[in-house]
């Protein structure tokens, strides 16, 4: 397994950086600590792109895959009052429970 947890909070720090560059710039250094319905207002399907634009790209990168219902559950769990770094958890948790491909 190629990333650590420190290294999924990153890459989903990246991800919000794309969709929301200024709720991030705002947050600072406490990124991690706000809710998604910070970066995303009303919105929870953005919520859940930011999750799945982070989990697919690391699979791929490190030749893994996840099952399809097993994503979908993931994405249906996400909610706008979980922070970023426990939804970071999410991720790292679905990376960590895949198989490597083939």
């Amino acid at each position: 397994m190629k990333f650590l947890f420190e290294d999924t909070k990153e890459r989903y720090k990246g991800t919000l950086s794309k969709m929301s560059p200024q709720k991030v710039q705002q947050a600072g250094t406490g990124w991690d600590k706000a809710l998604l319905g910070f970066y995303f207002p009303d919105d929870v399907t953005r919520a859940q792109f930011s999750v799945r634009d982070t989990l697919i790209p690391m699979l791929k990168e490190d030749h893994r895959e996840q099952d399809p219902h097993s994503i979908d559950l993931l994405l249906r769990s996400i909610t706008l009052d979980a922070s970023a770094e426990d939804t970071a958890g999410q991720i790292h948790a679905a990376y960590t429970g895949s198989q490597p491909k083939g």
